[in-house]
């Protein structure tokens, strides 16, 4: 049924496997090529390689274990990738790096998530900058996401206040990430330690 093009590896960014297509053809998509993994967002497909860097892994595992233990005690779960993220009222889904559910749903998904990272690579930089950022400041639950580059000392920080979302950029091992949320400090020093 769809004709199968792998030249998106050669693209350096999440590519969109096709110009449209049903929530339905992307999963059968997915059945038919299950080494491949696939995110979907307004009706696009988009093919992500599966993978990552050691440096990806370890700082994705150092914030994991930073949000861990700075929530222990409430009623908030942290998932690294693997589980998806469906957005609320739409179709769409994807996989983040690090999210933080609060209270924790029952489902095999997230679909109110308070917290998203996202450790940008080089094969999807330009996809998380921009398709995938949009998509979740557009999240109601959300209250904090991160941009992250592993390679350097780099966080993008968005919060929500009540009136509008804010901005911080973190540059310096010395900087610490204050989720106001749950009144919770994270150095960097924490998160680049590989």
């Amino acid at each position: 049924m769809f004709e199968i093009i792998m030249e998106a590896y050669s693209i350096p960014f999440a590519t969109p496997f096709s110009a449209s297509m049903t929530l339905a053809e992307c999963l059968e998509l997915q059945n038919q090529l299950p080494d491949h993994r696939f995110e979907y967002i307004g009706g696009i497909a988009y093919e992500k390689r599966l993978g990552a860097s050691r440096i990806h892994q370890t700082v994705a595992g150092d914030l994991f274990f930073a949000l861990n233990e700075g929530l222990e005690g409430r009623s908030c779960r942290v998932y690294l990738p693997g589980l998806a993220l469906r957005f609320e009222d739409k179709d769409d889904f994807c996989y983040p790096d690090v999210m933080v559910e609060c209270p924790p749903g029952t489902e095999d998904y997230v679909i109110a998530p308070t917290l998203i990272a996202e450790l940008l690579s080089p094969s999807t930089r330009l996809y998380d900058l921009s398709i995938k950022k949009n998509a979740y400041l557009m999240i109601r639950s959300l209250r904090h996401l991160l941009l992250i580059d592993p390679q350097v000392v780099s966080v993008e920080h968005y919060f929500r206040t009540d009136l509008s979302w804010q901005y911080e950029y973190l540059t310096d091992l010395s900087d610490v990430l204050y989720l106001a949320t749950w009144d919770l400090k994270i150095p960097l020093a924490e998160v680049y330690q590989g």
